[in-house]
């Protein structure tokens, strides 16, 4: 084990908070915790994914870009891993990872990884935190997703519904000694 399950809910809640006041990370698809330091560099991590970043306007990719400068960036499961274990794998790879997943939320327990296929559209990673709360990063950081609050690292009730959950898993790199869901 190589983590608390509290010290994952620790980073998230600063991660959090200095995303809130000081604006200090970013959700930028294929990025694993790294500080984008040029408009060359961004547009490389958009040439590399052309088929996800094709859902942007030109107008949007520059958005993007101006609002991410100077700030570190995370993918959903960059964020996870980051907060869990240092485990750089995939949506997919991390939620495998788990020595225990259940389709009843309820029986998650707080650092739980959450999972979602978006009913097969996708993938996307979280993490519970407790009192029926998660936290993930989604969203890169257009005008508009900044205005709606969807930008980057969110915090939300589950049962909210604003990510469609499909199950929970308990990392194998997690020490889950005193977890239980609030």
């Amino acid at each position: 084990m190589s983590r608390m399950w509290y010290e994952a809910i620790r980073t998230a809640l600063r991660a959090y908070t200095q995303h809130v006041y000081h604006g200090a990370f970013v959700y930028l698809y294929g990025t694993k915790g790294i500080r984008l330091t040029s408009e060359a560099q961004i547009r490389e991590f958009m040439r590399m994914e052309p088929n996800y970043f094709a859902r942007y306007s030109e107008e949007e990719k520059n958005q993007i870009i101006r609002n991410s400068l100077g700030k570190i960036a995370y993918d959903c499961s960059g964020f996870v891993g980051w907060l869990c274990t240092g485990d750089m794998q995939y949506s997919t790879g991390q939620i495998r990872n788990c020595s225990y997943v259940t389709g009843d939320l309820a029986k998650g327990v707080a650092g739980s990884i959450l999972y979602t296929t978006y009913g097969g559209a996708g993938r996307h990673i979280g993490l519970d935190v407790g009192f029926g709360y998660c936290c993930d990063m989604a969203y890169e950081s257009t005008d508009k997703f900044i205005t709606q609050h969807k930008a980057g690292i969110r915090f939300y009730k589950i049962k909210d519904g604003i990510t469609p959950w499909e199950i929970s898993g308990k990392s194998n790199v997690i020490d889950y000694t005193g977890a239980y869901d609030y």
